[in-house]
């Protein structure tokens, strides 16, 4: 983030606006966010958590996709 530039923000500014569960965050909000967030690029086949982890990182997609498996346990239906 400290190597953020104005465009950079903006590219990222972009692709968060067209984010569905963000779409009533402020503009500012969305910005600060842009500012302070950590960008990664991560290779197909990289688990980023997995179900009962306890939660420390929110990501977005900017870009690509990501699969999402949800097991049935005694403590998870």
């Amino acid at each position: 983030p400290a190597e953020r530039s104005g465009e950079d923000v903006n590219i990222i500014l972009a692709r968060l606006k067209n984010v569905k569960a963000l779409e009533r965050f402020h503009p500012r909000l969305l910005q600060q966010i842009c500012l302070c967030g950590f960008y990664e690029c991560l290779e197909k086949g990289v688990t980023l958590f997995r179900q009962g982890d306890i939660g420390t990182s929110w990501y977005a997609v900017l870009s690509g996709s990501l699969d999402v498996k949800v097991s049935e346990t005694s403590s998870y239906q």
